[in-house]
This record gives C-alpha cells, structure tokens and sequence, in this order.
C-alpha cells in the first residue's frame, strides 16, 4: 500500500509538468548528392504517436521507400517526453534542386528542406573495394532437341544488397524453379536463381547476357550505410543443340533418362475392398505421367502428384468389383534418352491383384444407440418376452389376496392391448434407414456418409456394393425408377471417389439422406 501512494504521488508531481504539445519536423541527412546516389528522410513527430503514414510533398520526381521508425521516451527534471521519427530513402530520377515538404499528420504541419541532385553520379561498381559480380552457367554446353536443361545465374557480393530484378535473355523460354538460394562463403554471399528450358530445333545459339538490378548498402561514414542503384551483366554463353536420331513411331517427343517402380498393398482382397497402387517416378528431365490400363472388374481412382527431391509418386486406389485375378500394368511410353543416344520404354513390371468374394465381407456396423439396444429385436414374437413374467414370477393364487391377483389380471390385459399396435406394423426397413440419418447427423463426412450407405444396403438389400453399377443394377431388378437409381448409383461413385483419393473428410451431399428415404418409400411400395 506504501509503494502505491509512492507511485500516485510522483506521478501527480509530473504530470502537471508534462508537456504535451505535439511538434512535427522534417530534416535530410545531406543537402546535396549526386545522380544515381540516394539521402535519407526523416520525419520526427513529438509529444505523440502517429496513428497513419505523414503525406510529405515535392516528392513526385524521387523513388521513396520506407527505412524503419524509432520511438523514444524520456523523463528529465521531472518533465516527461516522447518522439517517434519516420525514415525514408528518397532517390533522384534526374538531376535539379528540389523543396522537400511540408509533411502534413492531421493538423500538424512541418518545415520543408532543399536539396541540389547534382548530374554524375561518383559511385563505381567496378572497383575491387566493392565487389559485386554475376555469372551466368548451363548445366550442358551440348545437347539433345527437347532434352531439359538448366540456366543458372549467381550474384557473389561482399555488400548487402536488397531489391533485386532480373533481365533475362529473350531468346530462351525460362521458367524459374523453386525460390532463389542463398549462402555464404567466406566474407562473400552468393545469390542463385535457377531457370529451365528447353531447346526446340537443332543448331549453333549465342545466347545473350543476363541483366541484374539491385541496390547495393555502401558504407559511408562509421554509422550509416547508403544504398545505391546498381545493374551488373553476365557472360553470354554458347549452346549446341542436335538433332534426334529417326524415332519410332510411338514416339511422342519425351526426352530424358527416366526410371519407375511400382508396388501393390495389398495384392490379395475381397470384393468393395481398396488395395493402393503406386508409381514412383525418378530421373532427369520433366518426369511424364503414367496411369494404370483400364481392367474390367477394377477401378482405378488417381490420388493427388506429389513431386518431392526430384522424384514423382503417382498413387491410385483400386476397387475390386467381382472376384477374379487381375493383372495391373501401364501402357509404356518410349522416350529418348540423351545419356545413351538411344529410345527406350518406360513401363513398370506388371503386377497381379487376387480378389475374393464377398462371402466372408461384413459391411461397417454402425453403433446403435444405447436405448435401442434395450428393444426386443423385430423378429422376436409379440409377447413372448413378456411370457416368463406370467408364468415363473407370479406367485401360486392362494397365497395371494383377491385384490392383487385382480391387478396382475389388469395389468396383462394392459400390456396385451398395447402390444397389439404394433402387430401389424412393418418394421423391415424402418431401422436401417433411422440408423443411416443417425450417423449422417453425427457425422457429415464422406467417408462417414459412405459407411453408412453400405450398411444400409447390407440390411436392406442384402449386399455391400463397390461401386455404383452394381448398386444400379440391384435397384433396377427391384424394380426401383431409373431417374432415383441414376442419382443414388452417381452419388455412391462420388463417394468412393472422395474416400479412396483421401478427401473423405469433406461434407457430403445434403441431397443423401433425402434420396435414401425416396428409396425406402419405393421399396416398401414394391415389396
């Protein structure tokens, strides 16, 4: 309690003595530089915060870019202070003698400052005090039409330099890859941008030197460094391109060397059952795309590329529809091979799938809730369960008073008249499709949505379809309308569709629950 008066009291000392009166100023850190150099700006608000950006004028013939802030505050002799300065680097298009400001924050209003931009500008890249330097490599000086090369450039500097932009050689269709890298070596850090291309007819090319823009940090007192624009060109370089050898027919113009694995797990399953298959592409040069051939009794269901180390893994889901042994292969692809001078074919080995039947299949059980466990199960005779409580439990009738015995009677009767609602009552569908809208309502995923529909069918239909020509084609020997049995059979394909291609956490289609209870209706009609 002692140190909180300590406190209000030194603060009702100073406060009374505080100046708050906010002032805003403006200030160059040199009157006069040469074309080509750069002066920072400074812009000093006391006595406040500045809640926006100041809007300083005579600046339309500058390129100005922000250099930070600092914010200090201050007690002294019992007046208290604060001061937040705004810095700004302004470069000079072209030479002239310039009025900088005011700088204008609400009502505040600052000085203004003059400065002369002298024509020449004394800074020179070239000298060994300040070295920057660019190069310019291929990863082959000769090569194949089509085959894939790279186009390295690589910025070395002992300096901090920032804004860099790149002038590339028009002649060359360069696609940048990946982010640019940085590294060091020694007192130097080195830049490297990386590009590919490819050569599309044969001969002898010059190609030109890259152009690099930056702006270099030169030191120029023992506390500030001032940045200075600077446009550095690399070697021009010479590339020798020939002609491919007479190609087969089947070729499609893949050039590289390339190599494929593929693999199968599981490679034995059950009819509705998923087994993955899985490509692993690696090699030099832009990896192509391959897929499965289509095999009747099997669907293949593509996964998302994924492109990581120089390697391409192409994954499918297989559904087994019917039972058999299937072979799993790919159409082979010829390509030239530059390391060799030759064609070749790329096609992994042929791999085989052993599909059951589904006579040993259970379909996903859906958990029922905990009171309908309770139920007498629907195929238990009416009054049965209750028949045992009649006979074991009541007591012999001439031990009993007249009155109980008139009250069991009552309440039999009681019993009896309630059961007998639901004795005409048909009960076949009803839980099945109770228990699907459960589940749909506890979870709303694909993958949930598609447990559920093929327990459905489990109970309903009497089987768990893989797929939805076969779920079509049990509807329509029921006798189920075309148009329910095109929109159920669609909706199934998109189901599996999402599950074995790892989306089966999205919603699913509000749209389900109504068409099963469609499907229920015309069932019971039918049946």
């Amino acid at each position: 309690m002692r140190k909180r008066l300590i406190i209000l009291t030194l603060l009702a000392l100073w406060l009374p003595s505080a100046s708050w009166a906010a002032d805003l100023s403006l200030s160059l850190e040199r009157d006069a530089v040469a074309l080509g150099e750069g002066v920072q700006l400074t812009v000093r608000l006391e006595g406040g915060r500045p809640g926006r950006e100041p809007q300083i004028a005579g600046l339309e013939n500058f390129r100005v870019s922000r250099a930070g802030r600092s914010s200090t505050t201050q007690i002294v002799g019992g007046r208290m202070s604060s001061a937040t300065e705004l810095y700004y680097y302004l470069e000079p298009f072209k030479p002239g003698r310039y009025l900088i400001g005011p700088a204008r924050l609400g009502n505040l209003v600052s000085n203004t400052a003059s400065l002369s931009v002298g024509g020449v500008a004394p800074y020179q890249p070239a000298r060994s005090a300040e070295p920057l330097s660019l190069a310019a490599a291929l990863s082959k000086s000769v090569c194949y039409e089509g085959e894939r090369l790279e186009y390295v450039l690589t910025l070395a500097t002992r300096l901090r330099v920032d804004g860099l932009s790149v002038e590339l050689p028009p002649q060359l269709d360069l696609r940048q890859e990946g982010e640019p890298r940085q590294y060091e070596r020694g007192d130097q850090t080195f830049f490297e941008l990386r590009y590919s291309f490819k050569p599309s007819r044969p001969g002898r090319y010059r190609i030109p030197p890259a152009t690099l823009g930056l702006r270099a940090f030169v030191q120029t007192d023992p506390f500030f460094a001032a940045a200075r624009p600077v446009s550095l060109k690399s070697q021009g370089l010479e590339l020798i391109v020939r002609p491919l050898p007479s190609p087969p027919a089947d070729f499609a113009g893949l050039v590289g060397s390339y190599q494929v694995n593929a693999s199968l797990v599981p490679a034995r399953l059950k009819v509705g059952e998923a087994a993955t298959y899985k490509l692993v592409l690696s090699g030099a040069g832009a990896l192509p795309e391959l897929k499965p051939a289509a095999v009747a009794g099997l669907k293949f269901y593509p996964d998302k590329p994924v492109d990581q180390d120089g390697r391409k893994t192409l994954s499918f889901a297989v559904v087994a529809e019917r039972p058999g042994v299937y072979t799993i292969s790919c159409a082979p692809q010829t390509f030239f091979d530059p390391s060799s001078g030759t064609y070749r074919r790329l096609s992994p080995q042929p791999l085989q799938l052993s599909v059951l039947g589904a006579g040993g299949l259970t379909a996903p059980q859906l958990p029922a809730p905990a009171q309908a466990a309770k139920r007498p199960a629907p195929s238990t005779p009416e009054g049965e369960d209750i028949l045992p409580i009649h006979i074991y439990a009541r007591p012999p009738l001439d031990s009993q008073p007249p009155l109980y015995v008139l009250l069991g009677a009552w309440t039999v009767y009681l019993l009896l008249r309630f059961l007998k609602g639901f004795r005409f009552r048909p009960a076949v569908a009803a839980r099945p499709l109770k228990i699907l809208k459960r589940a749909l309502a506890a979870n709303p995923s694909q993958a949930a949505a598609l447990e559920a529909l093929q327990a459905y069918c489990k109970a309903v239909l009497g089987l768990v379809p893989a797929g939805g020509a076969e779920l079509a084609a049990e509807l329509a020997r029921r006798g189920v309308s075309a148009e329910l049995v095109g929109a159920l059979s669609g909706l199934l394909d998109s189901l599996c569709q999402a599950v074995y291609t790892g989306q089966g956490a999205a919603a699913v289609d509000p749209a389900l629950a109504g068409l099963i209870v469609r499907l229920d209706k015309e069932l019971a009609c039918k049946g």
